[in-house]
């Protein structure tokens, strides 16, 4: 079991909290992150509130979205239209998103 399934703390919206550098999404944007890692998976990072809500408007799929723990009731118009668009959202640890962003 995983370090964020052991916690059992849940985010705003059902998802378990973020709190491992282990954690699959964290592993997947360090390695979207490297241009490498982009290229060959065709895929890329939306960083920041302005483009992922852009990437929303113009009806680009999501694979899940991740916002910091101190900043996720400021962005929860912006996560809440990502879920309801089928988008899993993530919270994440603070000085963990930091380290990635």
């Amino acid at each position: 079991m995983s370090e964020d399934a052991r916690s059992g703390r849940k985010d705003v919206h059902g998802l378990p909290d973020i709190t491992s550098r282990e954690n699959t999404h964290i592993k997947t944007l360090r390695r979207l992150q490297s241009g490498s890692g982009a290229r060959r998976s065709g895929e890329l990072v939306c960083d920041g509130p302005k483009l992922c809500a852009e990437a929303l408007e113009a009806d680009v799929p999501l694979r899940f979205m991740l916002v910091s723990e101190s900043r996720a009731a400021e962005h929860a118009a912006l996560t809440g239209a990502a879920a309801r668009m089928g988008c899993p959202v993530y919270t994440v640890e603070d000085s963990l998103f930091h380290s990635v962003s």
